[in-house]
């Protein structure tokens, strides 16, 4: 049985990728930069109706769907170097 899931700070995708297996679904999903929606859009073609791009601290309560597990992830901010 599928477990519903609220997922923020999203990224691409990544930790989707993981819970998928052990048959939760991502019903929702955030984070705010526009070029991470793309990413995840290219993984999962159907992130349009639930992925959205907006700081976390504006996010509206009544427009996140009910589930009784949300999936908060802490991560240090990273800057990619190319050389």
């Amino acid at each position: 049985m599928l477990q519903p899931v609220a997922e923020y700070f999203a990224g691409i995708g990544l930790v989707r990728m993981g819970l998928e297996p052990a048959e939760w679904h991502v019903i929702y999903a955030n984070d705010y930069s526009e070029k991470k929606f793309e990413m995840y859009e290219s993984f999962y073609p159907d992130s349009c109706g639930h992925y959205v791009v907006d700081d976390v601290s504006k996010l509206s309560l009544n427009k996140i769907p009910h589930t009784t597990r949300q999936i908060i992830k802490i991560r240090s901010i990273t800057q990619n170097y190319s050389t």
